[in-house]
């Protein structure tokens, strides 16, 4: 049996995107939810995950929706532990939703960094200018 530090995904997700190649197949599915951040001060995340590839073709989807929620004023995560290819594409996005959530003063947290995202992050600094949980 395989645990996490990771709250379960909510059954209540809502398909943001999906993204299909030049062949159709889905190449990657955008996901967003909501689960209870602080529950005593009934403050809950913004939840964006996504299942496939973080590339050149899926990325402007996943900012949309990022840049969507930050404008909402909820804490934000991007939930990378279904990604699969994590390219410098996803790297920008992350950078550049930190960014925006910073101008906002909301708080925009990264999830499920590992194997390729965490290092392309680790490569370009970006590992210390996001809180990764």
């Amino acid at each position: 049996m395989v645990t996490s530090d990771f709250p379960a995904m909510s059954p209540d997700r809502t398909v943001v995107a999906s993204v299909a190649g030049f062949d159709d197949t889905v190449i990657a599915v955008i996901y967003r939810y909501v689960e209870p951040f602080v529950p005593l001060a009934d403050l809950h995340l913004v939840v964006l995950s996504i299942e496939g590839d973080l590339d050149s073709d899926t990325a402007c989807h996943l900012e949309s929706a990022v840049r969507q929620a930050i404008d909402v004023g909820s804490p934000v995560c991007c939930d990378l532990r279904s990604a699969g290819f994590f390219g410098a594409a996803g790297a920008r996005l992350l950078l550049s939703a930190a960014q925006q959530a910073a101008d906002a003063d909301t708080l925009f947290l990264v999830r499920g960094v590992r194997g390729m995202a965490g290092r392309v992050l680790a490569a370009v600094g970006f590992d210390r200018a996001l809180i990764v949980q």
